[in-house]
């Protein structure tokens, strides 16, 4: 989302459980009058999904589905059809997500959340050594294939050893207004509580109602497909907030402002980073008193700090090594007479 991260290998399997639903659908408008035939739909289905098809809460949204008109069971069909790909059109400026009416929705959600219920937990059920997919599996595989970025909250750099009682499993476009991307690989992506919870993005859509219309796409970073980190520069607001405020790149294309706008809208990073930013600096001035003595000069001190600063500028090991990097990086294009008033050296040297 912010970094550059992969997906998890066992999220391929999500493919598997989309075709699964495909299926479904596609059997609902075979012929214009359909009977629902549970034994013959689940011929259809691969052997060991068949299970699927027999829990009560999916019959019972698979029934549902049939109490569609055709028309309305076509329409639902079609829908899915078109945003399953989403990932193909993220820079198409004609593709928008296609609407569905409240009635054909809420079944197409209750069809694809019984089936996300039924193997969040693990797939094949059983919890045992062959599982293919679960949520605790997505969040290990995604901190062991990421490296340095699966140790922290891919948004927001939160430290995070995503085990069972960290990190979780957050559909970045929500489930209830995308049906279609429940189970879909590139819509699931591990984040903190933090970034998931209710006072920041939780259920609210990455699209903004202005943004709504053809190549919606383009004006949000995407998980695993367009990272907002080298679309973007920092600098630190010079206010009381000392908010680390987020810009375009030079270079970067005509959306990423409205790609920013909407991510701080959900995460409001800046504010979340800025309140970091007095540890960072007394970290700063605590190295910079390891560097310096007393007899140097303005101009040795401005030397050595700036040494300091751009070795800290990269580090993403954590939110508080994060901040400071961006920070030094900020710092690094002040002028020499703004670096002393920032650092004097009665703030740190001791005499």
């Amino acid at each position: 989302m912010f970094l550059e991260v992969k997906r998890a290998s066992c999220s391929d399997v999500l493919n598997r459980i989309m075709k699964m639903i495909r299926t479904i659908l596609e059997y609902s408008i075979r012929t214009f009058v359909q009977e629902l035939d549970f034994d013959e739909l689940s011929e259809e289905i691969e052997e060991d999904l068949k299970y699927l098809l027999k829990r009560k809460p999916v019959k019972r949204a698979v029934e549902a589905l049939f109490e569609l008109t055709y028309l309305e069971r076509a329409d639902v069909c079609d829908g899915f059809e078109h945003d399953a790909v989403f990932e193909e059109h993220i820079d198409d400026d004609s593709y928008q997500f296609r609407e569905l009416t409240d009635r054909e929705r809420d079944v197409l959600c209750a069809l694809c959340n019984e089936v996300y219920k039924a193997v969040k937990n693990g797939f094949p059920p059983g919890g045992n050594t062959h599982a293919q997919f679960s949520v605790a599996m997505l969040k290990k595989q995604f901190a062991d294939e990421n490296d340095d970025f699966g140790k922290v909250c891919p948004v927001c750099i939160r430290e995070l050893l995503f085990d069972d009682r960290e990190g979780e499993a957050d559909h970045y476009f929500p489930r209830k207004k995308y049906p279609v991307l429940t189970l879909h690989p590139y819509n699931i992506l591990p984040v903190c509580s933090d970034c998931n919870g209710a006072s920041l993005k939780h259920g609210k859509s990455p699209l903004s109602d202005e943004d709504r219309g053809p190549g919606e796409l383009r004006y949000v970073f995407l998980p695993y497909l367009r990272a907002a980190k080298p679309e973007v520069e920092f600098e630190v607001a010079e206010d009381e907030s000392r908010r680390i405020v987020m810009h375009p790149a030079a270079g970067a294309g005509p959306y990423t402002q409205r790609r920013i706008d909407n991510m701080e809208r959900l995460y409001g990073l800046g504010e979340r980073w800025g309140r970091v930013l007095q540890h960072t600096c007394d970290d700063i001035r605590s190295e910079l008193a390891e560097k310096c003595s007393p007899s140097d000069s303005d101009e040795e001190r401005i030397t050595k700090l700036r040494r300091l600063l751009e070795a800290n500028r990269e580090s993403t090991k954590g939110r508080r090594e994060f901040v400071k990097g961006v920070y030094c990086g900020w710092l690094l294009t002040q002028p020499d007479e703004i670096l002393l008033s920032v650092f004097p050296s009665d703030s740190y040297l001791v005499r």
